[in-house]
């Protein structure tokens, strides 16, 4: 098995590491909010995100947005890393919380348990261990050209 990090895909855009650990910060408390709260708006809002990150439109996100100042504010160093992991990762994010937010629209409290914990879990991987489940997965697909 090849290493994570050759079979990553590569785009050659720069992203702050630390940037995108505060992302998923700020992901593990709504998605815990969502599901306590029972708020589909949350989730809402966690969907757009994400789809704003997952096709190229990161700009446009809040939470990105959000930790870009908190950064600042703590004056992070900036860690480069490549960007193009991280926009697969939202993407797969970006699924889970439509599988959450379509749970809740139709009142499957334990499914919900089940795919908010995923991306908790998920996020607090990236968030405190800077471990992208979303290259492990890229890596174990077939046929990646």
């Amino acid at each position: 098995m090849e290493s994570v990090g050759v079979s990553c895909p590569v785009n050659g855009v720069r992203v702050n590491e630390y940037v995108v650990r505060l992302i998923a910060a700020q992901v593990i408390v709504l998605g815990l909010l969502a599901w306590w709260l029972e708020q589909p708006l949350i989730t809402l809002f966690l969907l757009i995100d994400f789809g704003f990150r997952a096709f190229d439109a990161a700009r446009f996100s809040l939470l990105r947005q959000l930790a870009l100042g908190l950064s600042n504010l703590f004056k992070l160093t900036p860690k480069p890393t490549d960007a193009a992991p991280k926009q697969f990762a939202a993407l797969l994010g970006l699924m889970v919380i439509a599988t959450f937010l379509f749970s809740q629209l139709i009142d499957l409290p334990i499914t919900a348990l089940v795919i908010v914990s995923l991306l908790i879990i998920f996020a607090t991987l990236e968030s405190v261990f800077s471990f992208c489940v979303g290259c492990v997965i890229y890596q174990l697909i077939p046929n990646k050209q």
